[in-house]
């Protein structure tokens, strides 16, 4: 359960970074 909190958080920071770099 942890290691898939974790993945979920990886993606969701990666979508946020990927979107501050187009902004």
């Amino acid at each position: 359960m942890v290691s898939n909190s974790t993945l979920y958080t990886t993606q969701l920071y990666r979508l946020i970074f990927s979107a501050h770099i187009l902004l």
